[in-house]
């Protein structure tokens, strides 16, 4: 089991799942108030954002590195545009823009490839 203390918060992480235990404590008068909640954070990404997610290798929760990548969408739009001559320009176009490319997301801690969000054909 890992543990993170900071000033007001202490999170629990145990290995075999996604739940994130969270304990907070503050000092209500005189005597301490203490609640906990249960945050899950998905397997795989969810969307072509960056987002929090637990990193299958390092177990730490982070926010995710984005790389963009060509995929199979983007080149299935491609083909499209160049046989039914719709224009080749605005197929390079395809090619080039981010909204057309796979999303690769990577823990920002150890760098691990965590999954990736298609487009189009996944």
């Amino acid at each position: 089991m890992k543990y993170q203390v900071d000033n007001k918060s202490t999170e629990l992480r145990t290995e075999p799942c996604q739940t994130t235990k969270q304990v907070l404590i503050s000092l209500n008068g005189d005597l301490p108030l203490i609640s906990q909640t249960d945050i899950t954070y998905p397997k795989v990404p969810q969307s072509r954002q960056s987002q929090k997610l637990q990193c299958v290798n390092c177990q730490k929760v982070s926010n995710t590195k984005l790389k963009y990548q060509n995929g199979k969408g983007a080149y299935l739009l491609i083909l499209l545009f160049v046989v039914f001559i719709i224009t080749i320009p605005l197929a390079i176009l395809v090619y080039f823009l981010k909204m057309f490319k796979d999303v690769q997301h990577f823990c920002s801690e150890c760098g691990c490839l965590i999954g990736t969000q298609h487009f189009l054909i996944g």
